[in-house]
């Protein structure tokens, strides 16, 4: 992970961050997180993340995480 494309991190959960961030600025603001393995994934899910994007998986990674997915985020 890079610091432009954090991921998930071992701080806070990331539904606490989006409260914060909700709270601090009064507004619902899409979550989005990029995931590199299928643990995050099931993170980001758990979590309630609008948008996982999927970086440098295989195709049978992908598949097993749109499975994962099934349709709670983009």
């Amino acid at each position: 992970n890079t610091p432009c494309h954090p991921g998930l991190d071992p701080g806070p959960n990331q539904s606490e961050k989006r409260s914060r961030v909700s709270a601090r600025n009064d507004i619902q603001l899409p979550i989005e997180i990029e995931c590199d393995n299928l643990s995050q994934v099931k993170e980001a899910v758990e979590t309630g993340a609008d948008i996982i994007m999927l970086d440098n998986m295989s195709i049978a990674d992908i598949k097993k995480a749109v499975n994962i997915v099934k349709g709670r985020a983009l």
